[in-house]
């Protein structure tokens, strides 16, 4: 983890594109990878620019055209991306019509974790009532809230989940 002081941020950066972590994701086949942070998520558009790269100030636009995010998770069954972190929320509320049809379509693939292990930070109660606030079907959301976690990491089976 590094933090630019030019871009105000932390994180791998990576060009537009991710052509970094693709190379990754084709090197390491083996290797279970997990977007997050606002250079992933900045790339929930195609349109995204270079002043938008890292920045969690993202533009209130909507989802035009879906972004690279969506061809690597659905390209490479080695990558999947975790919802809680606040770059997350933004990507997502920029669209909300894109944001449920994605959050569903990449159920299986997105999870919620999270970095901050104290009560008082904003990212993981307002991304929680999001996904509940999109009335996403139950196996979808339990799927992004905890299922496909489950099930990424081992901890139970999924017989539930139907993502």
């Amino acid at each position: 983890m590094i933090f630019d002081f030019r871009l105000n941020t932390t994180g791998v950066i990576d060009p537009i594109g991710m052509p970094y972590l693709e190379e990754c994701l084709r090197e390491f086949p083996q290797t279970l990878f997990v977007g997050h942070g606002p250079g992933w998520w900045a790339e929930m558009s195609a349109d995204v620019i270079p002043e938008e790269k890292n920045r969690t100030d993202y533009p209130d636009r909507p989802v035009i055209k879906p972004g690279r995010l969506a061809e690597l998770l659905e390209q490479y069954p080695n990558m999947y991306a975790d919802l809680s972190a606040y770059s997350c929320h933004r990507a997502l509320t920029r669209d909300l019509t894109y944001a449920r049809e994605f959050l569903a379509r990449f159920s299986h693939k997105l999870m919620f974790g999270t970095d901050r292990f104290v009560n008082d930070y904003m990212e993981n109660p307002v991304t929680i009532s999001l996904i509940r606030d999109l009335q996403l079907p139950a196996d979808t959301e339990y799927a992004l809230l905890g299922g496909t976690a489950e099930q990424v990491l081992g901890l139970k089976s999924n017989k539930g989940n139907k993502s």
